[in-house]
């Protein structure tokens, strides 16, 4: 997750994934084990996807991190 959370203690965080082009918002829900947050998708195609993740704030929105996925 981003780090810069500008001054903020706490953010949430927009979670995207690259569709042709094209970022879209996964709706991810939310499980909390202890202090570790997990967020499950709906699992796609078979492949390497490109994600990226925003933390949001009062401040407004980090620079988005960016990862890749491979799904067997």
């Amino acid at each position: 997750a981003p780090t810069d959370l500008g001054g903020y203690s706490s953010a949430s965080y927009l979670v995207q994934r690259l569709v042709n082009g094209a970022w879209v918002t996964e709706t991810p829900t939310l499980q909390l084990d202890g202090s570790t947050m997990t967020r499950r998708f709906v699992s796609p195609p078979k492949g390497t996807h490109a994600y990226r993740v925003i933390a949001v704030n009062p401040s407004g929105e980090s620079t988005p991190v960016q990862t890749q996925v491979l799904v067997r």
